[in-house]
């Protein structure tokens, strides 16, 4: 149940007994709260797709219009992998979009949707952890190539951020999928008892 309908549930209790709940209410309630999320995951999904187009675009409008030379080279191959990983959020899309609620039961749904979920915030963890050191060397090799010892310092640089980009990578997604996780899994566990 969501916090607003305790809230209610506790504020009346005493002027009127509540009525039980039966399965069918239950189950509907359950469909309802676990649709809910997955509109939720479908829309952050979503968000960070276009957000992650506008990014490739303005990315690729200063690489090729205004960067310097020994930018550009650095500034393609790093937009190749950004146009990569835009198929990714694409892959997690469809993979959300063909679970269906309505051909198995609710549990059986459930259980998929949360095994789905799981795979897809395991790779997304994996990517990004894999494509961290990348970016932080060779955005640290685009500012210091200038310099004598311009490999080596962005070689330390990248090392040095790994783990400070690798925890900020895990706390945003844990805050923009996590949350939904755990509730499948509640409302998973209720359907079980």
């Amino acid at each position: 149940m969501e916090l607003d309908d305790l809230k209610h549930i506790w504020q009346n209790v005493g002027e009127e007994s509540q009525p039980s709940m039966d399965a069918e209410a239950l189950l509907r309630l359950t469909k309802q709260s676990s649709q809910n999320i997955i509109e939720r995951l479908v829309r952050n999904i979503w968000y960070e797709l276009v957000v992650s187009i506008f990014v490739v675009i303005a990315w690729f409008y200063y690489t090729l219009f205004y960067a310097e030379e020994h930018w550009r080279i650095g500034g393609l191959t790093m937009g190749i992998f950004m146009i990569a990983s835009l198929g990714f959020y694409l892959w997690g899309l469809f993979r959300l979009k063909s679970i269906s609620m309505a051909d198995i039961s609710l549990k059986e749904s459930l259980t998929q949707l949360i095994k789905q979920f799981k795979l897809y915030i395991k790779a997304y963890t994996w990517l990004n952890i894999l494509l961290i050191p990348f970016a932080n060397f060779l955005g640290a090799y685009l500012i210091f190539s200038p310099l004598e010892a311009g490999l080596k310092t962005s070689a330390m640089i990248a090392v040095g951020m790994a783990p400070l980009m690798w925890w900020l990578m895990r706390w945003y997604i844990n805050r923009l999928y996590g949350q939904h996780l755990t509730r499948l899994e509640s409302i998973l566990q209720e359907l079980n008892e």
